[in-house]
């Protein structure tokens, strides 16, 4: 299943990330996370 992860850092400095199919809808959406390295932690238990 080809897709992308996109990740993004909201306006209260927290991160998340989302799973995108080909088509640009949204798979999964993940929890908010304090540090942007646990956020790629999540991505990567998602791979």
């Amino acid at each position: 299943m080809p897709g992308w992860f996109e990740l993004k850092k909201a306006g209260s400095g927290q991160y998340s990330f989302t799973l995108k199919n080909t088509n640009g809808d949204t798979l999964i959406r993940s929890e908010q996370y304090k540090a942007r390295d646990s956020a790629m932690n999540g991505i990567v238990s998602v791979q």
